[in-house]
């Protein structure tokens, strides 16, 4: 049963501008994201400040050797943070009704200066972190960073969360590996596209997709069709996978709930009341 929800922010819940991105780092002398990762002395500085595990004051030194003579602080400030986009309030309010039903967390990787500027415009969508989230985990106050068990060891011990309980939404590879490793029920998200995940996890195993409420199955056939169980009941959900995921969370859980209900008395009147010892 999913008690929780964690939740990433960059490129889940806030959108990412890679094209704008680019124009920055190129702009600092600095070449794209993909060759900043590619050079590893380049790659640890930065993920070093972009995680908050280095301040801004110790960044500056480090990544001028990597950028143009002339470069400002100004510029390399933009380069860290032109990625940042917009949060949708389709989301937030989507995230608002989860927090109906379940615990709600954040965990995110991401420095001082960056959250300030993410927290400024999740809060123009007119309701603040503290309505939407139980607590918040950050990097850079916590002084750890994901991929590292370390980070999702101290969220379970402040909260009280079990992996196996919770589902855990994240765009970056290596973050879901870890969550996987760790026992917690993983969705991958692919960068900017929150709303495709929302109910299944791509990653499909033996036919079989886990949804947002583990007590029912929903397999995905070869044919595309997407069927439902719930116990001795069989039925159609969408005639495709992409239809599936155009479907109202809402309207799936409706469903779901009307098929285990019509199934109950299906096992009530042909078992009676012997399902009750």
């Amino acid at each position: 049963m999913i008690k929780n929800i964690l939740f990433d922010f960059a490129g889940v819940i806030m959108n990412l501008n890679l094209e704008r991105d680019t124009k920055s780092l190129l702009a600092v002398g600095l070449p794209d994201w993909k060759g900043c990762m590619a050079d590893a002395e380049l790659r640890n500085v930065l993920l070093q400040y972009l995680n908050g595990l280095m301040t801004w004051n110790d960044f500056v030194p480090a990544i001028k050797p990597f950028c143009k003579e002339d470069v400002t602080e100004e510029k390399l400030y933009d380069a860290m943070n032109d990625v940042l986009d917009d949060v949708p309030p389709s989301r937030v309010d989507w995230i608002l009704s989860l927090k109906r039903k379940y615990k709600v967390y954040l965990l995110s990787n991401i420095s001082k200066e960056s959250w300030k500027i993410c927290k400024e415009r999740f809060e123009a969508s007119g309701h603040t972190l503290e309505e939407c989230f139980d607590e918040v985990f950050l990097s850079y106050e916590m002084q750890l960073a994901k991929p590292d068990d370390s980070i999702y060891k101290a969220v379970e011990k402040a909260t009280g969360l079990v992996p196996i309980e919770t589902l855990y939404y994240d765009d970056t590879a290596e973050n879901i590996e870890a969550g996987e490793r760790l026992g917690y029920r993983c969705i991958s998200v692919i960068m900017n596209q929150l709303e495709h995940s929302r109910k299944c996890i791509p990653t499909i195993k033996h036919g079989k997709i886990d949804a947002l409420d583990i007590h029912y199955n929903i397999y995905i056939h070869e044919d595309g069709r997407i069927t439902g169980s719930t116990l001795n009941s069989s039925f159609s959900i969408a005639k495709s996978y992409e239809d599936y995921l155009r479907m109202d969370v809402d309207c799936l859980e409706q469903m779901i709930a009307q098929k285990e209900q019509e199934g109950a008395k299906n096992m009530y009147d042909l078992y009676g009341s012997s399902m009750g010892r």
